[in-house]
């Protein structure tokens, strides 16, 4: 069965490409369709269209358009987790910094459901650092 993952990243760079730290200013995603086998059939990079990045809305309601069916991610507010969550697509947390390693860690079964949100609101980032 294919799966199509989203993550954000700092620039389109292929599989080499860093994992964004802040899900709704995110300058690019990478929208990936892997294979039964976990192998990459396509990958894109998506400009974010989001209010954050200069376009309208919220960043997680323009990321429903591109139906992903998982979501890596290095921490999500609330708001954007509900909404994802809301919409049956699985928002999974990764440490790794590429894009090559979020993919591996997820086709290997060690990636966890987010479970707590960040509130960057507070002055706190994704990992409870003061940001």
């Amino acid at each position: 069965m294919k799966k199509r993952i989203l993550a954000p990243v700092e620039e389109p760079r292929g599989m080499e490409s860093r994992i964004f730290e802040h899900f709704g200013r995110t300058p690019y995603f990478a929208l990936l369709e892997l294979g039964e086998g976990g192998e990459i059939l396509r990958i894109e990079f998506p400009p974010n269209e989001g209010g954050h990045s200069g376009g309208g809305g919220f960043t997680h309601d323009w990321v429903l358009k591109l139906s992903p069916e998982i979501v890596l991610v290095r921490g999500m507010g609330p708001r954007g987790l509900e909404r994802l969550r809301s919409a049956g697509i699985s928002v999974l947390e990764t440490d790794d910094e590429t894009l090559k390693d979020a993919v591996a860690a997820f086709v290997q079964g060690r990636l966890r459901e987010l479970a707590v949100p960040c509130h960057t609101e507070n002055g706190h980032d994704c990992h409870g650092n003061r940001g």
